[in-house]
């Protein structure tokens, strides 16, 4: 697991200068077109456009903990903050599966998910990242318990390819010369 710096956000997680944003979503089995997404997916919709949301989808059935990444889609183009030193918007979506089948979240699969996003932003050489309370609202979960849960999730080690049987990385940090940036945002909108 790559080492963070975690910053907590009173801010509208759209308006973060990052280069990705995490996105609660489901387990990807109910088809898109039925779906009508609220939340922290309705808001990040309407900002993308349908791009991200079409690749999403071909990927098939998702678990919970899981993490994957598609672009931004129209956001990408558009400028993420009004000052003076404007830069592109975020580049990339990660898309955690924070729901189980019952639209519910658990502290485990929130914990899973989170450790999951840092490591598909590490894996792409992304260096900051902003999420928002992932189970907190539609899943359940209340905000400070999601906010626990993601918290122990980006200080817990992980076992995986990068990691011993103690959940030490063998890479130290990633191979990152800084720590990744994660924006916790709460609320996620203004």
């Amino acid at each position: 697991m790559p080492a963070v710096r975690v910053l907590e956000v009173d801010g509208d997680l759209l308006a973060q200068p990052v280069q990705a944003l995490v996105n609660p979503w489901n387990r990807n089995f109910v088809p898109r077109w039925l779906l009508l997404t609220g939340g922290v997916s309705g808001q990040l919709k309407r900002a993308t456009g349908p791009a991200p949301w079409r690749d999403l989808a071909k990927m098939g059935l998702l678990d919970v903990g899981d993490a994957v990444v598609t672009t931004t889609g129209d956001m990408a183009r558009e400028p993420h903050t009004d000052s003076a030193d404007v830069m592109p918007g975020p580049k990339w979506l990660i898309h955690v599966v924070g729901l189980n089948t019952w639209w519910r979240a658990t502290s485990a699969g929130v914990e899973a998910c989170t450790r999951n996003a840092v490591m598909r932003a590490s894996e792409l050489g992304i260096e900051s990242i902003a999420m928002p309370l992932i189970g907190a609202g539609h899943g359940g979960l209340s905000p400070t318990a999601a906010r626990a849960a993601i918290l122990r999730g980006l200080t817990a080690p992980a076992n995986g390819p990068d990691n011993d049987e103690r959940g030490n990385d063998r890479l130290g940090d990633g191979g990152r010369d800084a720590p990744l940036e994660v924006r916790l945002c709460s609320p996620a909108f203004r």
